[in-house]
Formats: structure tokens, sequence, C-alpha cells
């Protein structure tokens, strides 16, 4: 990993520590606002059409950003379905354990896309990097606070008056675009990395060895991530390669 800044000031909560002197931490309702998702039901899903995003789909396909859509939806049936813009951030509404709850992504799809209901979505009305938003609002110290925001005993819920206090650290744009390139880079050289470990793995007889190192992956990944949208490293101008990955 990349040096650290020069400066440092406290974040003021605890799940953030100290931050670069010149970041900000912000809740969610201070830079957007709140509103429920809403649309019809999987019998819509057609092989052609509008991208459609269930909730479902954030635990199962969306890992920080919406890149592609599993189901789509016809252009007569999306008049029934809440309409998303790029940039948007999708939040599941419900979710089995404390610690997914919430789980999030943001829109990067540029066509006209749409999502049904059991959906929170939080819109931007500041210029802020939908790349960064999307690795910040569900990195391990975000997945933190809203894993104490839940409510339930069977089925956890997460609503909006309770998302609107998340506090995400905030960067100056350049640097948030900056962040956003790097970890797409560092993240798709784990992935990649990961993928080709699994292969071998099937085809050799050292499967607990093989688990392993793919767990020490996915933890080292999820710590680059953390780190660097909370300054906890410095990755301006920078391309921190993955254990074992060439740059």
């Amino acid at each position: 990993m990349k040096h650290a800044y020069l400066s440092y000031r406290s974040s003021g909560a605890s799940w953030l520590g100290d931050l670069p002197a010149h970041w900000r931490v912000v809740e969610l309702n201070r830079i957007g606002s709140f509103f429920k998702g809403g649309g019809g039901t999987k019998e819509d899903e057609t092989v052609s059409g509008y991208p459609c995003v269930r909730y479902g789909d954030l635990y199962t396909r969306h890992d920080f950003h919406i890149r592609e859509s599993r189901s789509r939806i016809s252009p007569e049936r999306a008049a029934a379905y809440t309409e998303l813009r790029y940039g948007d951030l999708l939040f599941a509404g419900s979710g089995e354990t404390l610690d997914e709850i919430g789980k999030s992504a943001a829109n990067l799809l540029r066509e006209p896309a749409f999502c049904g209901g059991d959906v929170i979505i939080f819109r931007p009305e500041i210029d802020i990097d939908a790349t960064y938003l999307g690795y910040a609002a569900d990195c391990a110290p975000s997945r933190y606070q809203k894993s104490c925001m839940g409510r339930g005993v069977t089925v956890m819920h997460i609503y909006s008056r309770e998302l609107k206090k998340l506090a995400v650290p905030l960067p100056p744009l350049e640097e948030q675009e900056q962040i956003g390139m790097h970890l797409d880079r560092a993240t798709a050289r784990i992935d990649e990395l990961v993928q080709r470990t699994s292969s071998k793995g099937r085809s050799s007889q050292v499967t607990g060895t093989v688990g392993a190192l793919i767990e020490r992956l996915q933890e080292y990944r999820a710590a680059l991530i953390s780190a660097a949208v909370t300054g906890k490293i410095d990755v301006r101008d920078a391309a921190s390669p993955a254990p074992g990955v060439s740059a």
C-alpha cells in the first residue's frame, strides 16, 4: 500500500478514525435526498428492454457499483417502475442479517434504467464522483454504521430516516476520481487473481490451501478499499498492485 497523507485530524467518529486534514465527513442527508423505489414483479422481466435493478440483485450481483443489469423490463412496463439516474446510490431495504443490511451500490449505467420495490434511493445534489461514492458507502466503516441502524428479528429492515445519518468521508472531487480509478484497477487485479487461484484449486488436491489464499485475497481487497476511502493510504496517481500481481 502507498504512504499515508502528510497531515491528519480526528473525524469525530470511532469507525472512521483520523482523516486527511483537508477531507470532510458528511452525512448523506446534507448532500442529497432520499426516496423509495417501486415497481412491478419479476413477471415483468423480458429478454430485452430497459435495465431493471431489483433489491435482491444488490446482494447477489452488484459489488459497490451497478455496471450491468441481470433483468430487463419492456418500455411499456417501465412507467410502473422508478427511473434511475447515473450516480444514484441504491440501498437494499431489507436483508437476513444485520451485517448485510443496507447493502448498497452506485448506479454507473449511462442508459435509461429502473428499479423495483424495497430499494431506497439516494440522489446526490452536489458534484460527487459516483465510483468513489459506491466504494465509500459500502466499505467496512459504512457497513458497520448500517448494521447499527438495522431493525428486526427474522427479517432485518433499514429505512431512509436512518440512512440519512450515514457518514462518509468526502475528499475533494479530483481526489475522489483518483481514488475511484485506483480502486477499480486494484480490485480488478485482485478479482483476476482470485479467479485464477480458484480455477487452479478445482484441478488440484490442495483445496484447503487454495481456499485460505482466496480468503486472504478477499480480506486484502476489503482492507484496501476501506483504507483508500478513509484516507489511511494515499493512492493519488498510484497503482498499488495486489500481492503476486504485477502492475
